[in-house]
């Protein structure tokens, strides 16, 4: 079994990436409503990883075990 830990730093690009998800997923919808919708929902879970991934980056500790891995 094969262990993979993610530290926060690890994480810094997760925002981007949904933002341009969101943005090539609303380059295939149609409607007003449904792109409405699906940006909002992009745009609310992007903040949040954004806001999350930098809070866990600032807030990391420095220790020996980043320095093992």
């Amino acid at each position: 079994m094969v262990r993979i830990i993610f530290r926060p730093h690890d994480l810094v690009a997760l925002p981007y990436v949904v933002f341009m998800a969101t943005i090539i997923l609303l380059m295939f919808i149609d409607s007003a409503a449904g792109r409405i919708l699906w940006g909002s929902i992009g745009l609310f879970v992007g903040l949040i990883s954004l806001i999350g991934v930098n809070a866990m980056v600032r807030n990391h500790p420095k220790d020996e075990f980043d320095e093992r891995i």
